[in-house]
């Protein structure tokens, strides 16, 4: 067996079962079934690579990210957001996103999460209500995304600074 796995030119790892055989009461031998499941391992390491790669851009961005729940709640807010907002990614705090919402654009801003819902991207300006002096009173550019762009998000926002 391990001869022939050396002629593909590489380790193969395998996934292997083995079934008893029973005969009378005893065993007699085995059945064995094996995976090559060398792909699915590479396919694995290199998926697990690409979130590590994107979580890292999502982390370090100069922009706000976040994506929210169908009822408007915060359900991710990368460290920026963290920062300029002091939300966190903790369920339990139930952040809604108008929460930072300035009155004058609850409106806009709920009528474009509607519109959001029904799979239609939407872009529009927000002031937000808290305005660390950094920000310089800089608007929030919130292109809700198509709700298919998660199962179980609303959305995605991106605050431009």
């Amino acid at each position: 067996m391990r001869d022939s796995l050396a002629r593909l030119g590489r380790d193969v790892v395998c996934n292997l079962t083995g079934i008893p055989i029973i005969e009378g009461g005893e065993v007699i031998g085995v059945l064995a079934v094996m995976n090559d499941i060398t792909e699915k391992r590479t396919l694995q390491s290199q998926v697990a690579e690409t979130r590590g790669y994107l979580q890292n851009l999502i982390d370090n961005a100069n922009d706000i990210i976040y994506t929210l729940d169908r009822e408007g709640r915060v359900m991710f807010i990368n460290k920026l957001g963290q920062k300029v907002t002091g939300h966190t990614c903790d369920p339990a705090e139930k952040t809604h996103h108008t929460d930072d919402i300035l009155k004058k654009d609850l409106a806009k801003n709920e009528k474009h999460s509607r519109q959001a819902l029904t799979g239609k991207a939407q872009r529009h300006e927000s002031t937000l209500a808290r305005q660390p002096p950094y920000l310089g009173g800089t608007r929030l550019v919130n292109p809700f995304a198509s709700a298919r762009l998660r199962a179980n998000s609303l959305g995605v926002g991106v605050h431009r600074r």
